[in-house]
């Protein structure tokens, strides 16, 4: 399925993972698929990482809305928040950027272009 999108045009964005193993959890293992990690906001990696991932983004300490009620993690509406899972929108989010100034990207064209931006 990520094999074909991708063949289609489609780059998916997956979280690579919190428990600091040698390789990316499914779906973010998949060759079709980028496996983001999470830097703290000194840019330092965090320690949860997973190897073998590809770009790192923002993905520790997040401020995030909540669920609701008694199945959110408290009573507010927000909650802060670390690992990959936060840091895939960021990195998804700059590919939007890029696809809605050039629709013409291939997923190979936004891969290079992060990796050779990203610092």
């Amino acid at each position: 399925m990520y094999a074909t999108a991708r063949n289609e045009g489609i780059v998916h964005f997956a979280a690579a993972g919190n428990s600091a193993g040698s390789t990316p959890v499914y779906p973010a293992s998949l060759p079709s698929v980028v496996a983001v990690g999470a830097i703290d906001r000194h840019q330092q990696v965090y320690s949860g990482n997973h190897t073998g991932v590809f770009i790192c983004a923002p993905g520790v300490d997040i401020l995030t809305t909540d669920r609701p009620g008694s199945s959110g993690y408290n009573e507010g509406d927000y909650f802060v928040g670390t690992g990959t899972s936060a840091s895939s929108p960021y990195v998804a989010g700059v590919a939007a950027l890029m696809l809605s100034v050039n629709p013409e990207l291939s997923p190979v064209d936004v891969e290079n272009i992060l990796r050779e931006t990203a610092r």
